[in-house]
């Protein structure tokens, strides 16, 4: 009951599926108590007195004490490593978690650690104590030797595992309960009752670009050989445009509304050239409409894994532009360290740079102000940065191609309670985000990813500089 309690307090309890995470978790700790245990007290309890009593007590406890705690070690064991791989499964997710985050390669340690421990057990109980017992009359004094040292090097080993095991729980989440967490909130359903936009059954995809000021929503599924959805044009609160006049090219099209088109197209097209027309003002959305209808649960894992990938870089550059509209252009150009710093300038002559709780600011060659990041929440911390799960509530892959020497895969993202619409291009030899591409009420952004990982410094101003 004690082992499950620990369970049931540890990151265990909010794993999924709960009940195996919970079961496993509790064997692997019983069955650790065993084996490691175990090995601690024989170590402890005779390896003191190794030296100070003599060959045939030596060889008694070998074979009377030793070889019978084996007995139960070896299942122990074998319990250990098989829930500790279950265990690992449920909180990484994906194979590449265990070098590609913190979590995982702390965890990769404790493998690591489990296995010289094993493979210390295995060379002095396996091959040489044997030996030793069967010796006649006497074992060489060199082996007998070797078997103690063995022996007396697994306690600290166990210690070792004990110290990366402690290091884990402190651990916030798991990389999977991370993501899952993130996803649980996006997939919400009390967030909007009704929402601003519907949500893409699991056979539609939703996706969106800008037209002019407006945004031309699409949602669309496979109808026979061709495309069947419907256009909705969207001003910056997310309620139709009355005053838009809509156009598809080479779709059959019937009014639904204001601002709003049911279309057919008789073949799979890869993309919808939209036509807007507002005023005096026509503008086209090119809107992708190739995707992979059974590939939603790949698209997930994917972003799962490229927003971990993301979190875990140690430097990266990126360059942001936003525009609200014909007319309007915001560019920044950001710096990130992992763990704490950022830094970033616009194109506006606007400065900033932040160091866990401390930001400093300035504009236009002002002096730097400096304030409490966030206004005095949390430490600033790069790998919260990247947070595309939150807007998950639809994940598409719209394709698999070759970019030069990569090949990467574009998602598309759709979150109907905000709304907001996100395509991401993710080099899959990495699982690094290349490109994003944002689209909201009265918010066009693209942004790029470069410089991964590459020397970067970010430092405080100059005292003489703060105002």
């Amino acid at each position: 009951m004690a082992f499950l309690a620990v369970a049931l307090g540890g990151h265990a309890n909010s794993a999924d599926p709960r009940f195996a995470a919970v079961a496993t978790d509790a064997l692997h700790l019983l069955a650790a108590a065993v084996w490691l245990g175990g090995l601690a007290q024989i170590a402890l309890a005779w390896l003191p007195l190794e030296r100070t009593v003599d060959r045939q007590l030596r060889r008694a406890v070998m074979a009377g004490v030793l070889e019978r705690f084996g007995r139960v070690a070896l299942p122990a064991f074998l319990i250990v490593a098989s829930t500790g791989l279950a265990n690992a499964w449920i909180q990484l997710g994906e194979p590449s978690a265990l070098w590609q985050t913190s979590y995982g390669r702390l965890l990769g340690l404790k493998i690591a650690l489990v296995a010289a421990t094993a493979l210390v057990s295995y060379w002095h109980a396996i091959r040489l104590r044997p030996r030793l017992l069967r010796a006649n009359p006497r074992a060489p004094e060199r082996l007998e030797r070797r078997h103690w040292r063995l022996l007396g090097s697994e306690p600290l080993l166990t210690v070792a595992v004990v110290g990366v095991a402690a290091a884990l729980v402190a651990f916030p989440l798991p990389p999977r309960q991370l993501a899952d967490a993130d996803e649980a909130q996006a997939l919400a359903g009390e967030a909007c009752d009704p929402c601003p936009q519907p949500k893409p059954r699991a056979n539609e995809l939703a996706v969106a670009e800008q037209a002019g000021s407006s945004i031309a929503a699409v949602w669309v599924r496979r109808d026979g050989t061709g495309l069947a959805g419907r256009l909705r044009v969207l001003d910056r609160d997310a309620k139709p445009v009355a005053s838009a006049r809509a156009r598809i090219r080479a779709a059959e099209q019937t009014s639904c509304g204001p601002g709003c088109l049911d279309f057919r197209l008789r073949s799979l097209a890869p993309v919808l050239d939209v036509r807007v027309r507002e005023r005096d003002l026509t503008s086209v959305a090119r809107v992708p409409v190739r995707w992979r209808p059974d590939d939603n649960a790949r698209a997930r894992r994917l972003l799962r894994r490229s927003q971990s990938a993301m979190g875990e870089l140690r430097s990266v550059r990126q360059h942001e532009r936003v525009t609200s509209g014909p007319g309007s252009l915001a560019e920044t150009w950001y710096r990130l360290r992992a763990p704490d710093r950022l830094a970033y300038r616009t194109n506006g002559r606007a400065e900033s740079v932040t160091i866990g709780a401390d930001q400093w600011s300035r504009v236009a060659g002002l002096p730097w102000r400096k304030d409490r990041f966030g206004g005095g929440g949390p430490a600033f911390r790069t790998r919260s940065w990247f947070r595309w799960t939150s807007y998950a509530r639809a994940v598409r892959l719209l394709g698999v191609r070759r970019e030069g020497d990569r090949r990467v895969a574009e998602l598309a993202l759709m979150d109907q309670a905000t709304p907001v619409w996100f395509r991401l291009t993710i080099d899959l030899g990495t699982e690094r985000v290349l490109r994003a591409r944002m689209v909201a009420g009265g918010h066009f952004m693209t942004q790029r990813f470069a410089a991964f990982n590459r020397p970067l410094r970010i430092e405080p101003p100059v005292k003489s500089d703060v105002g």
